[in-house]
């Protein structure tokens, strides 16, 4: 199964990568929301993400806005990676 790791951090992507290469996932892994929309667009897209908040050009919360506005029956997953703990922060998203 692909996996879109998108994170703007190369250590922690390059440490997601190893993980998600151990665990059997086939990673495709990208450093904006910018590139990974465009992943996003391939005829058979990554079903889960593992995605950062915080990332320059395009962040996760905007990404994920974007995801969810295109008209699909079928969604990725998607899990948000994020050293915020401010209950409004989960709140917004979890929404």
């Amino acid at each position: 199964m692909k996996i879109l790791i998108i994170e703007d951090d190369l250590t922690s992507r390059m440490i997601l990568v190893a993980v998600a290469s151990a665990w059997g996932y086939e990673p495709i892994a990208v450093e904006d929301g910018l590139q990974a929309l465009t992943v996003l667009q391939a005829k058979e897209p990554p079903r889960l993400l593992l995605l950062d908040w915080e990332m320059p050009k395009l962040n996760g919360l905007e990404l994920c806005k974007l995801i969810r506005e295109e008209d699909t029956s079928d969604p990725p997953y998607i899990i948000f990676l994020t050293g915020r703990s401010d209950t409004e922060d989960i709140v917004t998203g979890l929404k």
